[in-house]
């Protein structure tokens, strides 16, 4: 049976007043590269808000194969 380990990586976004959230794509995209690079998989996402949605985050959840 195969046995993975796991991460989160949590990215806090900007946000304008009635506007949509925005997020650094050059910066995560190396991040998820070099994660790559390293055996990690991303495998699920979520969006996350707080304070009235004035603070928004997105959470990354990763995994990798132990050997």
């Amino acid at each position: 049976m195969d046995t993975f380990e796991y991460k989160t990586i949590t990215v806090k976004t900007s946000r304008a007043m009635f506007q949509a959230s925005t997020i650094d794509t050059e910066s995560l995209d190396a991040t998820l590269n070099k994660l790559g690079k390293e055996g990690w998989e991303l495998v699920s996402t979520s969006h996350m808000a707080k304070d009235g949605g004035y603070k928004t985050y997105l959470n990354l959840f990763l995994k990798r194969k132990l050997n």
